[in-house]
């Protein structure tokens, strides 16, 4: 995703982020040439169907399990509800029936919200940042989004918005490739586990820790920068 920080994102037009860092790091390990495609991300997500693309990071679920071979978790994330501060509060998953709900298209949220019969009215959107902008602009009432992403993209913009009640779907997230390429999902396991028993796994992750872990300041108190 060229929106999804602090996992990935295009930087001055270069690849960054903690999943871009962690990729070339394996490539270091098992001394292969790593390239990264960064774009919207239900693109990204059929570019892997097409096998255009080899192997993509993503929240592993039972669907997606049907669809694709993942390695290991390497990470987990959690999932919240976002709004404007003047919006009615609302505290679980459960009382989004009828309301008009910003997602990012194609995104485990999206298809969670089906599975739990929630009955939102979804508003898919390219990306985290889109759905964010949907809910500022009244195209959406709410937000569900990955925490990490969103709390990141409120706090750096500015944005005037607020989290709802406490994170919720804790979700693995792991390399994903075809399912008609097990030999790259086991290969890609094998160095994985080599770049975890060697500490190099660590290495990344400290260097991102407190990007990985950050909550943002109250959002319900940010207001909106003017720019001139």
């Amino acid at each position: 995703d060229a929106i999804y920080p602090p996992f990935e994102w295009l930087e001055e037009g270069e690849p960054s982020g903690f999943n871009i860092d962690l990729e070339k790091a394996i490539g270091r390990v098992s001394n292969t040439n790593v390239t990264h495609r960064l774009g919207a991300w239900a693109d990204i997500l059929n570019a892997l169907e097409a096998g255009e693309v080899d192997v993509v990071p993503m929240f592993v679920s039972s669907e997606r399990q049907q669809r694709f071979l993942f390695t290991t978790p390497f990470h987990y994330i959690n999932h919240a509800i976002y709004a404007l501060p003047d919006t009615p509060p609302i505290y679980s998953v459960s009382e989004l029936t009828q309301q008009r709900v910003a997602i990012e298209e194609q995104s485990f949220a999206e298809r969670q919200l089906v599975v739990e019969k929630v009955g939102a009215i979804t508003v898919p959107t390219a990306n985290t940042l889109g759905a964010l902008k949907a809910v500022e602009e009244g195209r959406a009432d709410y937000a569900v989004l990955a925490a990490s992403t969103a709390d990141r993209l409120i706090s750096e913009d500015q944005r005037p918005l607020k989290r709802l009640g406490p994170p919720f779907w804790p979700r693995g997230y792991a390399f994903g490739v075809s399912k008609e390429r097990p030999e790259l999902q086991a290969w890609l396991q094998q160095v994985l586990d080599l770049a975890i028993a060697t500490g190099i796994y660590q290495e990344v992750y400290e260097k991102w820790q407190s990007e990985l872990t950050f909550s943002g300041p109250d959002t319900a108190t940010i207001i909106r920068r003017t720019a001139f």
